[in-house]
């Protein structure tokens, strides 16, 4: 607390002397999107004295899936930690991100995040985008960045903490395997009664999801035993969908970069460039859609209830 803040500008500008990590995130999109086209050059990858020989490297989907959900695991925890660095009454961006080292203190402060009122969380955006070039920002433009920014926050700290399991599961590559599955729920009709209404009332549209999953193993608790118990968790994977993704938070990522170019480095212009919040919501109600998670318990020696739980899009 009692650093002398002299030295604050000096560390900002060697901070945000780089194009940021919005470039990288980009490259590995790039990498990951050539890889699940299945365009690949046929032959040999020369780099100086490295041969990569692809012809005896066959990824298919399984590597596709791994690396979709590391990626956007990795460009939504950034964008978190960006932006909590950001937040005033920050000075020294680098700084606050030093601090926040433990994930559990992060953790806690993604949900808070989650936690807050919509407007409370509109208010935090606003705080990190109002830069002092501001006043040259059409106010619509500038309302609909800052609605974009919540939005896209929202869903990276809920898929953070939804999905934490499944991300420690597959960044080392074990414990997890891709499977092609089909999974649906078909809902009963509903008898009814009423002025205009003639017989059952069906529930539709059913439910779908097929396509490639990831498979790992998780402890949970369960209310029913009363402690935690071992479940093997099958997670759908939507490669466009994720993709798109990541790409949406990489664009926040690049857009913060420049705020706090503008804020901490002496730049006079930010280019904040959001997708607008209808197509983000687009994306997001295409995962809701679908059956997302399934967690089957596993067998216990002690007997008791088999349990399966199913998890439509983010809620369950």
């Amino acid at each position: 607390m009692d650093l002398d803040p002299s030295q604050f500008l000096d560390l900002n500008r060697l901070f945000f002397e780089s194009e940021g990590p919005e470039k990288y995130f980009l490259g590995r999109l790039r990498l990951l999107a050539l890889d699940a086209s299945g365009n690949l050059p046929d032959g040999d990858l020369t780099v100086d004295r490295f041969t990569l020989h692809l012809n005896d490297v066959d990824q298919g989907h399984e590597f596709a899936s791994i690396e979709a959900v590391n990626l956007l695991h990795h460009c939504a925890e950034t964008s978190l930690r960006l932006f909590f660095a950001l937040e005033p009454p920050s000075q020294c961006p680098s700084l606050e991100i030093a601090r926040i080292r433990g994930p559990r203190e992060f953790k806690e402060r993604v949900q808070q995040y989650l936690d807050a009122a919509i407007n409370e969380r509109l208010s935090r955006c606003r705080s990190v985008l109002a830069t002092p070039g501001q006043a040259q920002v059409d106010e619509s433009m500038f309302l609909g960045a800052i609605e974009s920014m919540q939005a896209l926050l929202f869903f990276a700290a809920r898929r953070l903490l939804g999905d934490s399991n499944l991300y420690n599961s597959t960044k080392h590559g074990l414990n997890v395997r891709s499977d092609d599955m089909r999974i649906g729920l078909d809902i009963e009709p509903i008898e009814t009664e009423g002025v205009g209404v003639q017989g059952p009332i069906h529930n539709h549209p059913l439910l779908r999801r097929s396509g490639p999953w990831l498979s790992g193993y998780e402890s949970i608790r369960s209310d029913s035993r009363g402690r935690h118990v071992w479940v093997q968790t099958k997670v759908a994977v939507k490669l466009d969908s994720v993709l798109t993704e990541v790409s949406y938070l990489a664009t926040l990522i690049g857009s913060m970069w420049a705020v706090g170019k503008c804020r901490f480095a002496g730049e006079t212009t930010a280019n904040v460039t959001l997708p607008v919040k209808d197509d983000i919501q687009d994306l997001l109600n295409d995962e809701e859609r679908g059956v997302r998670k399934v967690r089957r318990e596993l067998l216990y020696t002690n007997g008791g209830i088999q349990t399966i739980t199913i998890e439509i899009g983010l809620i369950q």
